[in-house]
């Protein structure tokens, strides 16, 4: 009898652990689905589910961080992409979002670390090397940023996303030629993607004075994509540098509300309060700028104004008239 009921309770206990195996493994499928159609909310409602019931799924980690890194939750798609290659260290679907997270998070050394075990484990994927490139580019390393972007092109020259930031770095260096040939073949490959007016816009046009003309790719890009931040705040600046402050302002204003810790739209804020008489909103907005990795991002333009305008008069005691 007793022999009967142990036999029993390990075929219930097989069953079970049977029955939760697949169902974890049926609901990661859900999860990956959504990934790869783009959505990450619903990802990772199903991958919760999957790891709930099995926790040993590297890939299901490995897909929820992901989706986590597109809905910019950095902090726990590092979480979880951490746990899988703990689980899978070779598994370049994770490295490779892992890259992206520290690219994000500043840290581009280690993302430039991740994503080269990745290229050398292969295949060779375009993405890849535009991957690391933009990490070379952000840790001021622009020959390696352009070798790879020449690489990612050799890879696919359908890869409209390296030849914008190779067109974006040449517009830096002052190669308005290249940069120009580029930015325009970006857009002719992609021309729905709104990224590529606004880095048009932004890096040719506006950089060298032309706000008119940078204009006309925002409003592109806001007509694809009326939620795309980033585009309105520079929309914001052009307009105010052709004379219209008040639709300057708006736009900028439009940008935060729709993306609060753009670094870069409180910097355009202290720059026209200052310029307009406003130093007390000047100096706030610098801060906010500072606080939000302005200089993480894109230098020490806003530290040096704070120390400038905004730094407290210290108050010292008056000298005695009769003093030595």
């Amino acid at each position: 009898m007793q022999r009967s009921i142990l036999l029993f309770s390990i075929v219930v206990l097989i069953t079970t652990q049977a029955f939760t195996q697949s169902a974890s493994a049926k609901y990661f499928l859900q999860g990956k689905s959504k990934y790869d159609r783009a959505g990450y909310s619903a990802a990772i409602k199903w991958l919760d589910k999957s790891i709930a019931l099995d926790p040993s799924k590297a890939q299901a980690y490995a897909y929820r961080g992901a989706s986590r890194l597109e809905l910019l939750y950095l902090d726990l798609a590092l979480k979880d992409l951490d746990t899988a290659l703990i689980m899978a260290p070779d598994m370049t679907f994770a490295l490779f979002n892992r890259s992206k997270v520290y690219s994000a998070l500043f840290e581009h050394q280690k993302a430039i670390e991740d994503i080269d075990q990745v290229i050398k484990m292969g295949p060779e994927r375009a993405d890849n090397y535009y991957v690391r490139a933009l990490a070379f580019s952000a840790n001021d390393a622009q020959k390696d940023a352009i070798r790879d972007l020449n690489k990612a092109i050799e890879l696919d020259t359908m890869a409209h996303r390296a030849y914008r930031e190779r067109g974006t770095i040449n517009a830096i260096n002052g190669d308005t030629a290249k940069a120009r040939e580029d930015l325009d073949k970006a857009i002719d490959i992609a021309p729905k993607d709104p990224v590529g007016y606004n880095s048009r816009g932004f890096h040719l046009k506006a950089r060298y004075g032309d706000h008119v003309g940078a204009i006309e790719d925002y409003d592109i890009a806001i007509k694809i994509n009326p939620n795309y931040a980033y585009v309105f705040n520079n929309r914001g600046w052009s307009r105010y540098r052709s004379g219209d402050t008040k639709k300057g302002l708006k736009d900028i204003d439009i940008s935060l509300k729709k993306r609060s810790d753009n670094a870069w739209a409180y910097r355009n804020l202290s720059v026209i309060n200052f310029e307009t008489g406003n130093k007390n909103g000047a100096c706030s907005n610098a801060k906010q700028a500072i606080a939000y990795k302005f200089t993480d991002q894109y230098g020490a333009e806003m530290e040096l104004f704070m120390k400038e305008h905004c730094a407290k008069k210290e108050n010292r005691p008056s000298r005695p008239r009769n003093a030595p």
